[in-house]
């Protein structure tokens, strides 16, 4: 009889993670890799995508990108999606500099209060506002702040939100007409 490797969990790889085991990131991949290209697509059609960056490049890059780091502290599912989509959307708005770099112009777009989020995409100025307006509010509000970033960052919808966070459903629609207010006051 042949002895199966054991199967590995989520929950038991973030564990390795934590007790910085160095090949804990790459045997995780697998396991997420499906979510995180779903993450993804998602974050290329929030963030009006790229010519140059597939959802496979996107996924490939991020983790090139956490598995470079010196310590990586990962607590639970939810905050792995968190810093996925940190990392992603880091990428995506680097990749959009780039392009208006090699642009060498263009006419900033009028901020629409309803279309903030979409041209933080488009315009690496705005997606650098956006950003900074999200880390303001998770000095004053972590929680609203997480929301924020799984919803709008993350780009799961409300239900998956909440049941990563394990909250209300209508509390989280709550809790993110109160985030996107406060984003788009400091926008303003």
């Amino acid at each position: 009889m042949v002895n199966a490797a054991p199967v590995e969990s989520v929950p038991d790889l973030l564990r390795a993670l934590e007790r910085s085991e160095g090949t804990a990131l790459g045997r995780l991949m697998p396991l997420v890799y499906a979510e995180l290209k779903y993450l993804a697509s998602r974050q290329l059609k929030r963030l009006g995508g790229s010519a140059t960056v597939s959802t496979t490049v996107l996924v490939h890059e991020a983790y090139e990108r956490l598995a470079h780091r010196a310590t990586l502290s990962v607590e639970d599912e939810r905050h792995l999606f968190r810093l996925c989509a940190r990392v992603m959307r880091q990428i995506v708005i680097d990749h959009a500099r780039e392009r208006r770099a090699d642009k060498r112009g263009g006419g900033a777009p009028m901020l629409l209060l309803d279309d903030c989020l979409a041209l933080a995409g488009d315009d690496p100025e705005i997606a650098a506002r956006v950003s900074e307006a999200l880390h303001q509010l998770s000095e004053l509000d972590p929680a609203l702040a997480e929301l924020a970033e799984l919803s709008w960052l993350a780009g799961l919808d409300n239900a998956e939100v909440a049941r990563l966070t394990k909250m209300n459903l209508r509390q989280i629609q709550r809790d993110l007409k109160r985030a996107r207010a406060w984003v788009l006051n400091a926008l303003e």
